[in-house]
């Protein structure tokens, strides 16, 4: 019997990667159409931790009763090590700040992915400890590393330890808690959705003169976005709890049955590193640069990545992918 897709995360996905892309096509323009600055923050403030947090979910099936499935790890890396050469080589052509292919300075979204990777090779250690330790532990880490004054992107350490307690939120946190949250009543729970995303929001809003939109990034450390410690400490835990909200806000509202959207999800790693692809070639190498000076300018602009979204989600962009995802698990069993 084949087991039924979960729906609601392949739809919390679909959105999330639309704001991804969206949030790619209108970025070039964030600061000159007040409308679009304000999007931009909005997106940036949750997407990545909320895809992130969606992974840890899923992370529990890769160790159990102390034995790991070497298969996704192994296909994690084999993504990486394919895009990464494949990314560089595009630089490469369109001459954009690159010397040579480096395996340790992730390019464009790949950080992700080294991220995936990184998490992966913990989990192990955090099944045999409480969410209680290691959750406080990660926090106070990556509050903690954007002291460091090193502007190295050097294995995207500084994004992995700030992304790192979005991940282990989604390991912990149980199926039945989930099941608990979503068994709310719909005239309660979408009001209370509703107001989550108000909350989230307006955490950032009332403090936009303060928030820089590199604070989401997690790639900057504080002395190169211009904040203190203590500063910057306090915002980056303002990150945390602005993302979190905004979580709970998506685990509140989003349908569990499936929609004509659904596959977008269950295909959103193809989406996140194709789009990256073309980032690189009309973005980065400047071939492409518009300004958004209109909301009819924004509304196309969003139309765009809605568009570029589904595209980049049909079944043939998927082959690449099983491609290398077969040639991982003939690597695994080649060792065994």
């Amino acid at each position: 019997m084949i087991k039924e897709r979960d729906y609601l995360w392949d739809n919390i996905k679909a959105l999330l990667i639309c704001l991804v892309v969206t949030g790619h096509c209108i970025e070039v323009s964030a600061v000159h159409h007040s409308l679009t600055r304000a999007v931009n923050y909005w997106i940036y403030s949750f997407h990545m931790p909320a895809f992130i947090f969606v992974s840890g979910f899923w992370a529990k099936s890769y160790c159990k009763n102390g034995r790991v499935r070497a298969e996704k790890l192994a296909t994690l890396i084999c993504y990486y090590t394919a895009f990464q050469i494949l990314f560089s080589v595009l630089k490469l052509i369109f001459n954009i700040k690159t010397s040579s292919i480096s395996f340790f300075s992730p390019a464009r979204g790949l950080w992700y992915l080294l991220a995936m990777i990184f998490f992966y090779l913990l989990v192990p250690l955090a099944e045999r400890l409480p969410s209680y330790i290691v959750l406080p532990a990660l926090i106070t880490l990556g509050v903690l590393i954007g002291k460091d004054r090193s502007p190295s992107n050097y294995l995207a350490l500084l994004r992995i330890f700030n992304f790192a307690p979005y991940f282990f939120m989604g390991y912990y946190l149980s199926t039945d808690t989930v099941n608990k949250l979503r068994s709310l009543k719909g005239r309660l729970r979408y009001p209370l959705g509703a107001a989550l995303v108000v909350l989230s929001s307006a955490i950032w809003i009332v403090q936009r003169n303060t928030f820089s939109r590199e604070i989401f990034f997690g790639k900057l450390t504080y002395h190169k976005i211009h904040l203190g410690l203590l500063e910057g400490a306090g915002l980056r835990l303002q990150t945390y709890l602005i993302a979190a909200i905004m979580i709970a806000a998506l685990l509140l509202v989003m349908p569990s049955k499936k929609t004509i959207f659904s596959f977008v999800g269950k295909n959103s790693l193809q989406i996140f590193i194709l789009h990256m692809a073309l980032v690189i070639i009309l973005f980065d190498s400047k071939l492409v640069h518009t300004e958004i000076n209109s909301n009819p300018e924004f509304a196309v602009a969003v139309f765009a990545g809605a568009a570029l979204t589904i595209i980049l989600a049909l079944p043939v962009f998927t082959y690449p992918f099983r491609a290398i995802s077969r040639f991982s698990e003939k690597l695994c069993k080649l060792k065994k």
